[in-house]
C-alpha cells in the first residue's frame, strides 16, 4: 500500500471518529438525573479508571488539586475504560458520578464538543520496546521485521505514516496485537520482535510481570515525540470547575509537586 493511501487511511479514521462523537448523548427517559454540581464549595468529585495504568498517579494528583483549592476530594473509582467509538458511558458518569474524569490523553480534535479538557497535568510518550540487545535505534530494526502495535492509538498512526513513507523494500511489518495486556504476550512468544505501546502500560504491567522489566526502549523520536499531554475531561458547561482545576494544576507544576508524585511512583512521564 502506498504512503499516500496509508496517510489517507489515517486521516479518514480520525475524521470518522470525530463525526461519530459530534452529538450530545441523550439520557434515557427513565434516568433520574443526579447531576454532579458545578461546584458545591466543599468538594470536587473525580473519577479514576482502574483499567488505566495511570490511575494511582491520577488519584494522587486529584487529591493534590483539591488540597490546593482547599476543598475535599471525592473519588469515584470505575472499572470501564472507554471504547473510542462510544462516549455515551462517559457522559453518564460525568452527569451522575463525578465532575472531572482523570487520565485522558489530551487530543483536542478527538473528543466530542460536549466535553471540555483540562490543561495537561503531565506528559507521556509512545515507545517501541524489544528484548533484542542489538536494536538500540529505529534504524537497527531490519526491513521486514515484525513490529507489534496496539492499534488505533496515536502511536500507531505515527508508525503507519512514517513506515508508509519509506520505500517498500525498507518497511517494517506492522502487526496489530490488541490490548497491551495481550500485546506483551505476542512479544514474549516471539510473534513480534518489537512492540509499540503507550509507555505507562509497560510500567504498569512490569509490576506484575517482572520479565517485562528486561525489555529496553528503541530510540525512535518520530514515534515518541512530541510527548502527549494527559489530564482530565469534564462536561463543557462546567467552566468554573475547569478553570479552578487548571489554576491548581499550574500551581502544582510550578511547585514541583506533580513531578514529585510522578517520581514517587516511578511513573514514566514528566510534568509539563
Amino acid at each position: 500500500m502506498s504512503s499516500v493511501r496509508l496517510g489517507s487511511l489515517a486521516v479518514s479514521l480520525l475524521l470518522l471518529l470525530a463525526s461519530a462523537r459530534a452529538q450530545l448523548p441523550q439520557l434515557p427517559d427513565q434516568w433520574f438525573q443526579n447531576l454532579t454540581p458545578d461546584a458545591d464549595g466543599q468538594a470536587i468529585s473525580f473519577c479514576v479508571d482502574l483499567k488505566d495504568p495511570g490511575h494511582v498517579v491520577d488519584a494522587a494528583i486529584a487529591e493534590a488539586i483539591a488540597a490546593v483549592l482547599l476543598v475535599d476530594s471525592t473519588m469515584h473509582v470505575v472499572d470501564s475504560i472507554f471504547d473510542n467509538l462510544d462516549f455515551d458511558p462517559l457522559f453518564f458518569l460525568l452527569s451522575d458520578s463525578c465532575a472531572v474524569h482523570m487520565g485522558f490523553r489530551l487530543y483536542s480534535d478527538t473528543y466530542p464538543e460536549w466535553l471540555a479538557i483540562t490543561r495537561s497535568m503531565y506528559e507521556g510518550r509512545f515507545v517501541i520496546v524489544t528484548a533484542n540487545p542489538d536494536w538500540r535505534t529505529f534504524s537497527d530494526i531490519p526491513p521486514g521485521a515484525p513490529v507489534g502495535v496496539v492499534q488505533g492509538t496515536q502511536g500507531d498512526v505515527r508508525f503507519i505514516l512514517s513506515n508508509g513513507a519509506l520505500p517498500a523494500e525498507q518497511r517494517l511489518r506492522r502487526l496489530p496485537v490488541g490490548h497491551p495486556t495481550v500485546a506483551f504476550d505476542a512479544l514474549s512468544r516471539g510473534t513480534v520482535q518489537a512492540l509499540l505501546v503507550w509507555e505507562p502500560w509497560w510500567w504498569w504491567l512490569s509490576q506484575s510481570r517482572p520479565e517485562l522489566a528486561e525489555l529496553h526502549v528503541i530510540e525512535a523520536a518520530h514515534i515518541s515525540e512530541p510527548y502527549v499531554g494527559v489530564g482530565g475531561v469534564l462536561l463543557a458547561h462546567r467552566d468554573f470547575v475547569r478553570e479552578s482545576v487548571d489554576a491548581a494544576v499550574g500551581a502544582l507544576i510550578e511547585s514541583g509537586t506533580i513531578q514529585e508524585i510522578l517520581d514517587g511512583f516511578g511513573y514514566p512521564a514528566r510534568a509539563r
